[in-house]
């Protein structure tokens, strides 16, 4: 008759066994035999390393832990029996001093599903980036006819003081044709410098592989690029472009290839709308403004068109709605940029308005992008080398080059492009360190240091500036409490090195 033991382990649904000292089953249950495909005359005495091989010291080390602590549990191990892959936890409880119980959980069904869902996922991720090239071509194309528009007109003002330049060449005194020369090779300097932002443009903005990155850029830049390339287009059209900035340093997180993506969308939605519906006049406004109380830059692009009717603007971000002719729109372009406005943690929206269609923009400002960029990276906050890097400068560049130092360290990078906002950073989270430049508009870094050290007089602050900075940095060393200075230009091991010799005090 079978054992209490014996009795629990006929119920079990996976394969359970009892084994001796030298790892050989003297009891198995059913599900057992099932799942070695065995009959129970080959399974009984049979060893179990033999019948389910991991490694060559998996089932020992298992068996010794067992003894020194009554039960062992091992991690999850992949293994394959009878042509087919598993992934299992084995349990072995001790229950006599020269008997063990060997439980075992199967997790290849899980495993296999999780392996397809990862693979779906990566599979939908490639499609949606093909979807978003294709939509920057699909933009290209339309723009293409004023893009050759813009490069033809620099060409024309090369090839004309080329001619002239070969006329004044002909002179036997070229010193008579000094002026005219030196402003031929200015005009056609100046037309090729055109052309080649215009292709630079379109080259950066057709690039693919870096959708996904992100850095620290200035939303200026982006409207700026955007009606490069867009420029052409809304000349030959008569359309004319006003241009609101009323934010200074509109730096924020973000990819700047997919922030012009939604931008160009948008002015060649509201370019098809006002030549579509023959407006008088037609114009488009592009805005910058912040807004200080919520933290958000707003970037709007409205026109003096019909606008959208109201039965249609609850489906104008729907994918594959368009209210243009067949063939001449996917319907995947206002429903794309909203995503991309969602994946900077911001929104797309339509305003509705008494004349024409705005469209608003909303992305967090720098220190806000940034610090929710990094929720992956605060688990790092687990760990006690974790700290909290604030950098202070209005300079993105010195920003990304921080940031990429940062990145493989346990350093975590929170950036700011002025004192204001930096003070307001400081003041919600705990700030393990301060890095700031000494020459900002606005706020210096010597008056920002100084309301600092009002709220905090411990924090650790390095000055960032040239050698021309030295002389100041003496200056404010003892006043401020300053920890030291990094000078521009510096690498990586100068910024780091000075973090951690300090932080690790």
């Amino acid at each position: 008759m079978a054992t209490f033991s014996e009795e629990v382990l006929d119920h079990l649904l996976s394969p359970a066994c009892i084994v001796k000292q030298d790892l050989s089953l003297t009891y198995f249950n059913p599900s057992m035999s099932t799942f070695l495909q065995l009959p129970p005359r080959k399974i009984g005495g049979a060893k179990i390393d033999e019948l389910i091989h991991i490694s060559d010291s998996f089932w020992s080390d298992q068996k010794k832990l067992c003894q020194e602590n009554g039960h062992s549990i091992s991690e999850e191990k992949d293994f394959t029996l009878n042509k087919k892959d598993y992934s299992f936890v084995f349990r072995m409880v001790k229950i006599s001093e020269d008997e063990f119980v060997i439980f075992s959980n199967d997790f290849s069904v899980e495993k296999t599903l999780h392996s397809k869902y990862r693979e779906q996922v990566n599979l939908l991720k490639e499609s949606h980036q093909q979807v978003v090239q294709a939509d920057k071509v699909r933009v290209i194309g339309e723009l293409s006819a004023g893009i050759s528009h813009e490069i033809n007109n620099p060409l024309t003002v090369a090839s004309g003081n080329t001619e002239l330049l070969g006329f004044a060449l002909e002179n036997e005194n070229l010193e008579e044709q000094r002026s005219v020369i030196e402003q031929c090779v200015t005009n056609i300097d100046e037309a090729l410098n055109r052309i080649q932002s215009i292709i630079s443009g379109m080259k950066g903005f057709l690039h693919q592989g870096s959708e996904d990155k992100k850095e620290y850029i200035d939303l200026k830049k982006v409207v700026e690029n955007s009606l490069n390339l867009t420029q052409g287009t809304l000349e030959s059209g008569k359309v004319s472009v006003e241009q609101r900035i009323k934010a200074d340093s509109p730096v924020i997180l973000g990819n700047q290839t997919r922030l012009e993506q939604i931008l160009i969308n948008l002015i060649q939605n509201s370019y098809d709308s006002l030549r579509d519906t023959e407006v008088k006049c037609p114009k488009i406004t592009i805005e910058l403004e912040r807004d200080f109380k919520k933290h958000f830059f707003y970037l709007r692009v409205f026109d003096n068109g019909p606008g959208i009717k109201a039965e249609l603007q609850s489906k104008i971000f729907e994918n594959f709605f368009t209210t243009k002719e067949m063939g001449q729109g996917t319907g995947l372009g206002l429903s794309l940029c909203r995503k991309i406005a969602e994946d900077h943690q911001g929104t797309l929206d339509y305003i509705e308005q008494k004349d024409g269609a705005l469209f608003q923009l909303s992305l967090p400002v720098i220190e806000v992008s940034s610090f929710a960029s990094n929720d992956e990276i605060f688990s790092k906050l687990n760990d006690v080398n974790g700290k909290k890097i604030l950098v202070v400068d209005n300079d993105v560049t010195i920003l990304n080059l921080c940031q990429k130092f940062m990145e493989p360290t346990n350093f975590i990078f929170i950036g700011s492009t002025g004192g204001e906002e930096a003070l307001d950073v400081f003041d919600k989270y705990d700030v393990d360190a301060v890095v700031t430049d000494l020459n900002m508009p606005g706020v210096s870094g010597k008056n920002f240091v100084s309301r600092l050290r009002k709220v905090s007089q411990n924090v650790p602050v390095f000055y960032l500036s040239d050698s021309s900075g030295l002389e100041q940095y003496q200056k404010d060393r003892e006043e401020l409490n300053l920890s030291g200075m990094i000078v521009k230009p510096f690498k990586a091991e100068d910024l780091i090195g000075v973090l951690t010799k300090e932080l690790s005090k």
